[in-house]
């Protein structure tokens, strides 16, 4: 049995590494391995050790759901066999080490720990990512090597290997509830207490700073609410008291942190902070007896304090501000970015930056201020920048904003590193009120994300936009799914504006586009057993509060976000339902040969299917595709797409279209690119909808097919008054004055042509 304990720890270890983002999704071959694992341990369980491997209502419903992705390729309703095919690797390969897990901890709470050890010990390991990717830079490389994406970092928040710091957040949050249920685990008249303990409050602190530097609004708002649960929920008064401590310690520790965080000396911080807060721990412990003779009103008069206390801290140190320096001689370059919100449309407004800029440059001007005006979209409607070099004074720029325009977004760079000396703006007004680019106290980013917090957020309101144009797509295939990644397939025929979104931002609503209905079903009764799993631990006595509430934790921020699109994060979902308090249904000792018949069946269907994916392997369809191509062998290349699109049921090959010499194509693959064309919806993506009009007007310009050329003229002419009217339409399509104006000079050209083939 030990082999498949270390093996499971491994396992998760790895997934960490690879977390197999959604950008990139690089856990195929661990999927595989993963399933043959299960294959090996379900015979050992069944056939040596003479056990059931599925022993209750919940196991049932798990596998149940991860066989949903199956539904579409029986039903044939997949717009991408190869995507679902690896979706359905996921969810199987999860379902593997939720059974394993199950199995083993179930009677062995030693285990158990060790894997919520292992998630804890995660979270360091990202967290570490976390600081690196935002300092030193040592790991992107290296991780980039083993198949994840380079992300760069636009936001200036962290977001480790994930790439999404939403998402990064959520690992963490899980950690610290995980951590305050391994706390908590211990008698608390413990005298002395044990090594780990001082480590977990070490952890802790590092996960909520890391927490705080995301500026995931979301889940450090779940997060709270969740621990007011684990609060309210926990009976045990001294354990409650001693939690509160706790947090209270290691969040004024992460506080600090984040307010000194310094991109030269983050390490070293990091290091002191988390040795310091090691010994929270120790320090409660010291003074516990103390703290337990306060009264309820005295703890609340103090939480009153607190807060009022909060409340003046926040207050005055946003009305002390200091000089915003960048640049100085030997440090980073770049591009600084500041957010202004609540800017008014149509009005007059005047910046006047006060400077103090230093250069070794005399002849070239090294620093540039651009102000952009920005729409609901956070789109560029305007630009206007300064630029300067030696330069001591006040530089102004004025402007009437445009009837769309609701914030500025300012960005501050410097175009030489070897040049800059240093770049101070001692203030900046806008209309003659004074607007803090710097706090003395307070991180500007952290205010800023504060201020930002209202219901008109792009990030909120969004989301909503997703989920209606998501039912759109839905709403002829909700029963059987249109397979993994429908949306992304598919997203661009029904957006209400022209947005960029390759995940839906919901799993419920993911599922049921890709899976179908009954995934959403099966989902929903296994989180109404998680809820009645809870009351009927509480109500034993038990204290497994924290790990039902890290799974809740999860569960509430999938419901608004794309954290289930990491396989890491997919995993921890199964890795918490599989340590959930045990209700034994069945005997264990007996066995059921149908059971094992039907388990194995899947697991071995999902292996074939998945080393055939493996084998198939879109990618290098795709590199041949390519390879015709270039070698301008165009009649294989289109051979090719439609070989691929039997299975791919998606055509994304409008560049390899629009630059064949259609001279050189039979006639055959000329009526299939037609129909194509003729199957392309026009969209509000304007560039996506011009990509087809080149398309049509490169085979007028090169192909012999008189009739194809003509009919081909004739839909440019019939959707033209609709393609000018969304290239104006400048709400929808999102497009700024001169790209309009390039759009429509270009559709005129394609237009006129057209009509010189229909005239003939």
């Amino acid at each position: 049995m030990k082999i498949f304990k270390y093996s499971i720890i491994a396992i998760l270890l790895i997934a960490t590494i690879l977390i197999g983002s959604p950008i990139s999704f690089n856990c195929t071959e661990l999927s595989i391995i993963i399933i043959l694992f299960g294959i090996i341990f379900s015979i050992y369980k069944f056939f040596i050790k003479k056990q059931r491997i599925l022993n209750d209502k919940l196991d049932i419903l798990v596998l149940l759901f991860c066989l949903t992705p199956i539904i579409p390729i029986v039903f044939n309703t997949y717009i991408s066999l190869s995507d679902s095919i690896t979706s359905l690797l996921k969810y199987i390969s999860c379902f593997v080490v939720y059974i394993i897990i199950k199995n083993l901890a179930q009677n062995d709470e030693k285990y158990k720990n060790t894997i919520i050890n292992t998630i804890i010990f995660s979270s360091v390991i990202l967290s570490i990512f976390g600081i690196d990717y935002m300092t030193t830079r040592i790991f992107p490389d290296i991780l980039e090597s083993i198949g994840l994406p380079y992300i760069v970092n636009i936001e200036n928040r962290m977001f480790a290997s994930l790439g999404y710091a939403n998402s990064f957040a959520v690992i963490l949050a899980i950690s610290v509830m995980l951590i305050l249920h391994k706390i908590n685990s211990r008698s608390i008249n413990q005298k002395n207490i044990i090594k780990s303990d001082l480590i977990y409050s070490g952890i802790l602190f590092l996960n909520l700073s890391c927490i705080i530097l995301s500026y995931s609004r979301t889940v450090l708002l779940i997060l709270a609410v969740i621990i007011l649960a684990y609060l309210i929920i926990n009976r045990e008064k001294k354990k409650s008291i001693y939690t509160i401590y706790l947090l209270g310690i290691d969040g004024v520790l992460s506080l600090i942190y984040t307010m000194m965080w310094n991109f030269e000396s983050a390490w070293l911080m990091t290091a002191f902070m988390f040795i310091i807060s090691c010994f929270a721990l120790e320090l409660i412990d010291r003074i516990y007896d103390k703290i337990e003779k306060i009264t309820k009103k005295t703890y609340a008069i103090i939480i009153v304090v607190c807060v009022i206390g909060i409340v003046l801290f926040i207050r005055v140190g946003i009305n002390l501000t200091r000089p915003l320096t960048i640049y100085e001689a030997n440090s980073s370059s770049g591009m600084v970015k500041y957010k202004i919100q609540n800017i008014e449309p149509n009005t007059d407004y005047s910046l006047k930056f006060d400077i103090n800029a230093k250069s070794t440059l005399n002849n070239i001007e090294n620093y540039k201020i651009t102000v952009s005006e920005e729409n609901k979209y956070y789109d560029t409607v305007e630009e206007h920048e300064i630029t300067f070099n030696n330069f001591e004074g006040i530089k102004e720029i004025s402007f009437t904003t445009s009837n769309e325009t609701i914030e500025f977004a300012i960005y501050i760079e410097s175009e030489y590193k070897i040049a800059q000396l240093g770049l101070t703006i001692n203030s900046l007004t806008i209309n003659g009120e004074e607007h803090p680019l710097n706090y003395l106290y307070l991180p500007v980013s952290i205010v800023d994300k504060i201020k930002d917090i209202n219901l008109n957020d792009k990030s909120v309101w969004e989301r909503g936009t997703y989920y209606k144009d998501a039912f759109k797509i839905i709403k002829d295939d909700w029963a059987t799914g249109l397979g993994a990644n429908a949306w992304r397939y598919k997203y661009l025929e029904v957006q209400e504006y022209n947005y960029s979104a390759t995940e839906v931002h919901s799993f419920p609503i993911q599922i049921l586009l890709e899976n179908g209905i009954l995934s959403v079903i099966l989902l929903g009764i296994i989180i109404i057993l998680i809820i009645v799993r809870l009351i009927k631990d509480r109500k034993a006595g038990k204290n497994n509060v924290g790990i039902f509430l890290a799974l809740i934790l999860l569960i509430l921020h999938s419901f608004v976000d794309f954290d289930m699109s990491f396989y890491y994060i997919m995993m921890l979902f199964f890795t918490l339902l599989a340590i959930l308090p045990y209700q034994n249904q069945k005997d264990e000792k007996s066995k059921s040969i149908i059971e094992i018949i039907l388990l194995l069946a899947v697991l071995i269907v999902a292996q074939t299917l998945g080393i055939t994916n493996a084998i198939y392997n879109l990618e290098s369809k795709t590199q041949i595709i390519y390879s015709y191509y270039y070698n301008k062998e165009y009649d294989n290349s289109i051979n090719a797409i439609r070989e691929l699109n039997k299975t791919e049921k998606y055509d994304n090959y409008f560049d390899i279209y629009g630059g064949i010499d259609y001279s050189q194509l039979s006639n055959e693959n000329l009526e299939y690119i037609y129909n194509e064309i003729i199957k392309t919806p026009i969209t509000v993506n304007v560039e996506y909808d011009m990509q087809k009009n080149r398309v049509i007007e490169r085979i007028i310009n090169t192909t012999n097919n008189e009739e194809i050329k003509t009919k081909l003229a004739q839909i440019i002419i019939d959707e033209n008054d609709e393609y000018v009217e969304m290239i104006n339409n400048k709400e929808k399509n999102r497009l700024i004055n001169n790209e309009i104006k390039s759009y429509i000079n270009e559709q005129e050209k394609i237009y006129e042509l057209a009509k010189s083939i229909t005239n003939k």
